[in-house]
Parts: C-alpha cells; structure tokens; sequence
C-alpha cells in the first residue's frame, strides 16, 4: 500500500498519457484498481484487474513481468518452427493446476517435446542454453515422473524462451 501512496502522482500521470486501444483501455484498468486500492485502503481490489491484460502494458512499456527491461532477442523467433510448438507446451504448464497438472501438460506434449530438443540448436546463441535448459527440464520431468525439476517461480529459463517467442506474461 505504501508504494501505491507513494506513487499516487506518477499513477495520475500515466492516466493521462495512454495510447488508445486495447492496451489504454487494460492500463486504465489497472489504475482505477490502484487509486481504489489507495482510496479504501484495501489492496485486494488489485486482484480483481484481469492478470491477462498485464503482459501486453509491460509489452509496450518494454518491460518482463518483474518490470526489467525486455531482453534484446525479444519477439526474435515470433512466428518460427520452434516457437510455434513451444508456446502451446509453455502455455498448458502454465495454466496447470498444480505440479501434477503440470507433468500431465507435459506427458500429452511428450512427441513435441522430443521434436523441441532436435531444434534447440538451430536457434541462436543468444538463447539456445536457455532453451536446451527448458527442454531438458521438460524430459527430466517426463523421465522421472516428477514435476520436481521444474522451475515455477517465474524466472526460469522457460520464460526466457517465451520471451523470445514474443510471449510476455
């Protein structure tokens, strides 16, 4: 609550700065339910601000969701093979309930995930470790039956790969 107070003027200001469309329309959104936040001294009213809209504002403020600055090979490999099986494994682990629905993400995508390991190193330096990480992990997981070896703090390196395929959460 303290940094939303604290920031009250900069809030006032970006409400009178945004673009138009779908992203202006989201951003003010997500201010309303800050100033009421402010307002009513109650921070839940942030939950109720549709997480899905959050992405694209810190897309076009060149920002990762933990507001560090978009790595240079963003949106690199946008619309390439790899990616185009990447980001619906990365979205179904993702949208998972739990570790258990993870791995089972994971094992209905067990085909595509053998095809991933054969493209890793077709892609470019700037993300090949990160993507080999990934999809080790991934048959790590499958192998052993355990979601154990997955990174879901949101820092891991398959977010890094989402970040290259043009995909900020």
């Amino acid at each position: 609550m303290t940094v939303l107070k604290h920031n009250k003027a900069a809030l006032s200001a970006m409400g009178k700065n945004l673009p138009s469309g779908t992203i202006g329309t989201d951003a003010r959104k997500e201010i309303a339910a800050a100033q009421k936040a402010i307002a009513t001294g109650n921070v839940n009213d942030l939950n109720t601000v549709p997480q899905s809209a959050g992405g694209d504002i810190d897309t076009y403020c060149g920002v990762d969701g933990n507001g560090n600055a978009l790595p240079s090979y963003f949106a690199t490999g946008k619309g390439s093979s790899f990616c185009a099986t990447f980001l619906p494994i990365f979205a179904a682990v993702g949208n998972a309930n739990g570790p258990a629905g993870a791995l089972a993400a994971l094992e209905a995508n067990k085909t595509q995930i053998a095809q991933l390991a054969t493209e890793v190193s077709g892609l470019p330096a700037s993300i090949q470790a990160k993507a080999n990480a990934t999809v080790t992990m991934a048959q790590t997981a499958i192998t052993q039956n355990s979601a154990a070896s997955l990174n879901g703090n949101g820092n891991g390196p398959a977010d890094a790969v989402a970040l290259y395929c043009g995909q900020n959460r």
